[in-house]
């Protein structure tokens, strides 16, 4: 015989109980034997930072090709900001279409990037081609 218990974080407990007969006689009868089976069940663990510790997240500033030299600006001051409140800044190109003919020469768009965040950033990797899109990552300067 078996039985299904609810459990307090919604398992079940599998109870399984094999029982004889009681018989007058003692040799005859077999005892009651109760095993409980605990199936898994999820924790709550929370992990706290220390106040040492910082987090740091990885932001993006996406570009296209044809872009204008103030929406450059404006792009150049997101990551700015993003630099300054420690988080890292992804940079992407991307390429759309017969822009994927000119990935040499948009190139020196993310050159331009970087030497506009000379003095708040510095390149951690160098840009990149992956796909239609170009990367290049920057971290804060120590």
């Amino acid at each position: 015989m078996v039985m299904l218990l609810p459990s307090t974080f919604g398992a079940f407990s599998t109870v399984a109980t094999s029982a004889s007969c009681f018989a007058k006689s003692s040799s005859t009868c077999l005892l009651l034997a109760i095993c409980a089976i605990s199936l898994p069940r999820k924790r709550n663990v929370t992990f706290t930072l220390s106040p040492l510790q910082k987090t740091i997240d990885v932001k993006e500033v996406r570009l296209s090709p044809n872009i204008d030299t103030n929406d450059l600006k404006t792009k150049v001051n997101a990551a700015r900001k993003f630099i300054e409140k420690g988080n890292k800044v992804k940079v992407t190109l991307r390429f759309r279409g017969r822009e994927m003919a000119h990935v040499q020469s948009s190139k020196q768009i993310l050159d331009v990037f970087s030497e506009r965040m000379a003095d708040v950033a510095v390149v951690d990797k160098a840009p990149k081609m992956e796909g239609r899109s170009m990367t290049m990552f920057l971290t804060e300067k120590r």
